[in-house]
């Protein structure tokens, strides 16, 4: 098995290699064995094109030992941690507290795309030479694709890499991209292998993936948690599926006005055998990164729709049930087709549902989601603009887009200034100018409620009426409270 830190190279060297017009391709990485022992190995490809598959990739590896990355003449990753593991380096003989600092590009997949590979390999080995020339030849590694290596003294560290970037600024005549690094500074009384200080180098350059400008980031102990937790989500996210442990809890919406229960949004929790129950928080943001909620957003929808289904059997009450759409599921599936097959399957109706979009999602392909809520609409569903009032262009967005309601940030809830309440009001008014129903979250006082309710607000949700509940506690609702009759005749 490809060692879990080391995929993320592994699928990017395949996709590029796919993408790319060579005929073969080598890369190094790390591999975990059934009886739990790392080995480095090189991964030897063959690219061919297939009449029926399109580009495929052959692969075979190889325990070959190579000694130099055949692009920049670096020394390999196999003789670069032999090296940063003798008691004999430079580093070591001299006293000094050694670090380990990992490099990676920002964009350099865009980079290669707009000017080609060959423009980007000339850009990897000019950034070879500003490592050399600072760092020395012996010191310094490329395990593959953007990612470089160096084992340095920890004295003058911020120095050394505020060159590294200016330098890097102005490499291959200005045509060149940030780079993003992090520092692992060994602790002299943990025993740490090379291959744990790359790992810890990397966690602390992988925290900000998103800052488009060179910086550094130094590793702290936290982010041990925060990698144990990553690796457990990754590993065990399929399982959790497959095995139901992800929950569907609810969340009830009220009308503000009747004191009906109107709504529910759904929300994940996850009850893992292994490591307990888990908020959304903790493995949501890890799912994101990988590109992976789409395949939890499918399972909600499915869950939720199972749930309707159960619910109208039983000639329990029902109500609309809203969910969230990530950026992620617009760029890995289609959403709107993986509704319908939900919606279809359990012979339910659209206006059960109500999509949820933030701002944030609705900025990372406007047209391409705009194309999507048209899709929602014109099937029926009500399609909700979420944390609305937390970016800067929410108004903008209302003018771009069509949405049945908006749903006014929690954030304005826990900071219930008169400041915030100056803010709301307005918010309120627009949207009902505009035909555009209200709800707010994070209600959790009779004094915000109130408020809410003088301004005009439609709908309310937050821990004043209900924490977000299993569907077994959610159904005792349905069945005590008064509810909206919106979906009386879904209920047959």
């Amino acid at each position: 098995m490809v060692y879990a830190r080391d995929r993320m190279i592994v699928h990017d060297y395949v996709r590029r290699a796919r993408e790319s017009r060579r005929t073969s391709g080598v890369t190094n990485y790390r591999i975990h064995t059934k009886k739990g022992v790392f080995k480095y190995v090189q991964n030897y490809a063959n690219f061919v094109n297939d009449y029926v598959e399109g580009r495929l990739v052959y692969v075979f590896i190889a325990a070959a030992r190579s000694t130099h990355d055949r692009l920049t003449g670096l020394p390999s990753m196999l003789n670069f941690l032999d090296y940063a593991n003798s008691p004999k380096n430079e580093i070591f003989r001299s006293g000094k507290i050694p670090a380990m600092v990992a490099f990676d590009f920002f964009g350099f997949k865009v980079y290669n795309t707009r000017y080609g590979i060959q423009e980007g390999n000339k850009l990897l080995v000019e950034f070879s030479i500003i490592l050399k020339d600072i760092f020395g030849k012996n010191s310094v590694s490329r395990f593959g694709e953007d990612h470089f290596y160096v084992l340095t003294c920890a004295g003058g560290i911020r120095e050394r890499l505020d060159e590294v970037f200016e330098r890097l600024s102005k490499a291959n005549h200005g045509r060149t991209v940030p780079v993003r690094s992090g520092v692992y500074i060994y602790d002299m009384d943990d025993a740490v292998s090379a291959s744990e200080a790359c790992d810890r180098a990397k966690m602390a350059c992988d925290v900000d993936r998103h800052s488009y400008m060179s910086f550094y980031n130094i590793f702290d102990k936290n982010l041990l948690e925060k990698e144990r937790t990553r690796s457990f989500v990754l590993l065990n996210i399929g399982d959790a599926l497959k095995n139901h442990e992800i929950e569907v809890y609810y969340q009830p919406q009220v009308d503000a006005r009747t004191g009906k229960l109107c709504g529910a949004e759904g929300l994940a929790r996850w009850n893992s055998p292994k490591a307990g129950f888990m908020m959304p928080g903790k493995f949501i943001p890890v799912l994101e990164a990988a590109n992976l909620t789409y395949k939890l957003d499918i399972y909600i929808i499915c869950q939720i729709a199972r749930d309707f289904r159960k619910c109208i059997e039983k000639g329990t009450p029902i109500v609309p049930v809203s969910f969230n759409f990530s950026r992620t599921d617009f760029e890995t599936c289609n959403p709107y087709e993986e509704l319908q097959k939900a919606v279809k399957e359990y012979n339910l109706e659209p206006k059960m549902f109500r999509v949820e979009i933030t701002e944030s999602t609705l900025m990372s392909d406007p047209a391409k989601i705009k194309e999507q809520m048209t899709l929602f609409c014109k099937a029926g569903y009500e399609v909700l603009m979420d944390d609305f009032g937390s970016a800067y262009s929410s108004l903008a967005t209302l003018r771009d887009f069509d949405f049945d309601e908006i749903k006014i940030d929690m954030g304005f809830m826990r900071n219930f200034s008169d400041k915030s309440k100056k803010i709301i009001r307005p918010m309120i008014m627009l949207a009902q100018s505009l035909d555009v129903h209200t709800l707010t979250e994070g209600v959790e006082t009779a004094e915000q409620l109130s408020f809410l309710q003088q301004a005009g607000c439609e709908r309310i949700q937050g821990y004043y009426f209900s924490k977000p509940i299993p569907y077994s506690e959610f159904v005792q609702k349905l069945k005590t409270m008064d509810c909206c009759d919106d979906l009386k005749d879904c209920e047959k």
